[in-house]
């Protein structure tokens, strides 16, 4: 009786464990606001596995937004820290409604070193965008930009690349 309930329990344990191993445990998105009262803006952070994770432009708080932009090289949630890798495709167009129309005040941009990644259309529109910065020091990670990345900011005079390799893009005739 003894052999039986013990073997039970074994039973029980093993199906519990692989329970539990099988769940997904998938970190959520998180915000985090920078600046304050009309100058507010917020960034959306997407884990992508355990230590890397996207950001996009998700809200601002008034028409005062700032005028340079710097994306961190690394972002704590909690007890985790993550390392911001890429712009989803549009991750900061629409930055006009975001930031209630305010996507014109930006005419800096700083990407860490960290990004590899930027997507289709992540700074479509960004007509105020005159500075470009990729990396802020030298770099060998390669930087992948898809093509219309930054579609329509006109305006750039100047870019700044810290990549020991070239960037590769994707540009279409279109």
């Amino acid at each position: 009786k003894f052999k039986k309930m013990k073997r039970n329990l074994l039973f029980l344990l093993m199906t519990f464990l692989l329970t539990i191993g099988s769940i997904n445990l998938k970190a959520q998105s998180f915000d985090i606001t920078y600046g304050t009262g009309d100058a507010a803006y917020t960034l959306t952070y997407t884990p992508i596995d355990g230590t890397t994770c996207s950001v996009k432009c998700t809200k601002g708080n008034g028409p005062s937004a700032p005028t340079e932009i710097t994306i961190p090289q690394t972002i704590n949630n909690g007890t985790s820290t993550y390392t911001v890798t890429t712009i989803p495709d549009s991750g900061f167009d629409g930055a006009s409604t975001a930031l209630n129309g305010s996507e014109d005040n930006f005419t800096k941009l700083v990407l860490p070193n960290s990004i590899i990644s930027i997507g289709e259309y992540a700074f479509y529109g960004w007509a105020g965008l005159t500075e470009l910065h990729l990396g802020t020091s030298v770099n060998t990670t390669i930087l992948n930009i898809a093509k219309n990345a930054f579609n329509e900011p006109s305006n750039i005079t100047s870019i700044y690349c810290y990549y020991t390799t070239p960037p590769t893009t994707n540009i279409s005739s279109s």
